[in-house]
């Protein structure tokens, strides 16, 4: 990928983030791995997963993808944030570009600990998948708020 082109994917990101506010707030929680994490005590993978994706229909998203071990949600993007990652991902003969949200889930003794990403994705015209980890801070924020708020405590 070119210097531009990562420019563009940064700014991008910034863009689908929202307020540069949000963007500059300090991370809610610093976690192991650097993405949103967090530690739900007592509760089983399968319990977590359930109130993952419960959560994801709650705010409108579509459940990909539903096991004990994973939930993958994909959601709403506005026709500018749509067009927006088209440019910068894909191309005129791409599909229209869909956000995710990716919940790993494992057990660490009796507690569940989660992982999530955040990305879009659009397919080129043959077939070949392209995307791009949404990281900054605003997203992560997000993410880890809605983890927080599901009952999950930072790592």
């Amino acid at each position: 990928m070119t210097v531009n082109r990562f420019a563009a994917i940064l700014g991008m990101s910034a863009a689908l983030s929202g307020c540069a506010t949000v963007r500059d707030a300090p991370p809610v929680a610093v976690t192991p791995s650097g993405r949103p994490e967090a530690i739900f005590e007592g509760k089983s993978p399968e319990q977590v997963s359930g109130m993952i994706a419960s959560s994801c229909a709650d705010r409108g998203h579509v459940v990909v993808t539903s096991s004990p071990n994973k939930v993958v949600c994909q959601g709403d993007m506005t026709a500018m944030q749509s067009a927006l990652t088209q440019l910068l991902i894909g191309n005129s003969y791409s599909t229209p570009p869909a956000l995710f949200f990716e919940f790993n889930l494992f057990a660490v003794g009796p507690n569940t600990r989660v992982q999530a990403r955040e990305w879009v994705e659009t397919t080129m015209a043959f077939g070949q998948k392209r995307s791009e980890e949404l990281n900054n801070r605003a997203q992560f924020n997000q993410t880890e708020q809605a983890l927080l708020s599901l009952g999950g405590r930072a790592p």
